[in-house]
């Protein structure tokens, strides 16, 4: 099983009833279980939108996910804080853009899962750009036949969390001058 499956595995089995919204993915485990891009990772990262976030936060939710934390950290893996969209870098119509699983992705009883869209995970990986990100991208651009204009056309497009601004512009910076 992968990490990223073993991981949302863990909150379904801590939860007690069903989740009314979907997870929506990012980073590695968006690669892993929607875009068929094997990759390790130790964490899964979500976000949701702000009419989301009364259900992302419920205390049911919230235990489930420390619940599920305690169970993964003896494996050194873990389901981080589920970020609202006003925490993170990604397009303005990010929720437009989401992507459903393929029909072969593993499912849950108890929640939904989806993605973020090629773009906006490449848009949030230039906020730390380290080379496993860089790889990241290159995937993404390679499977999903994306050029560097197309993601420079979405630049001013962008919604950048307050904490991520600094990092955001030495990721555009090298961003500039990263070869596909």
């Amino acid at each position: 099983m992968r990490n990223s499956e073993f991981i949302l595995q863990a909150l379904d089995d801590c939860l007690d009833r069903v989740l009314p919204v979907s997870l929506h993915l990012l980073g590695g485990a968006a690669l892993d279980l929607v875009y068929g891009i094997r990759r390790f990772s130790e964490d899964v990262d979500c976000m949701c939108t702000l009419s989301e976030t009364g259900m992302i936060d419920a205390d049911w939710f919230q235990r489930a996910v420390a619940s599920a934390n305690e169970r993964l950290t003896p494996h050194g893996l873990y389901l981080t804080h589920i970020f609202d969209e006003t925490d993170l870098v990604h397009t303005q119509d990010w929720f437009r853009r989401i992507v459903s699983p393929p029909p072969e992705a593993p499912r849950f009883r108890h929640f939904r899962y989806d993605a973020t869209s090629p773009e906006d995970i490449i848009l949030s990986e230039l906020t730390r750009f380290d080379e496993k990100d860089q790889q990241d991208v290159r995937d993404l651009m390679r499977t999903r036949a994306l050029t560097k204009a197309d993601i420079e056309r979405l630049i001013g497009n962008v919604h950048v969390g307050e904490e991520w601004r600094e990092t955001w512009e030495a990721g555009l910076r090298t961003w500039r001058t990263f070869d596909v």
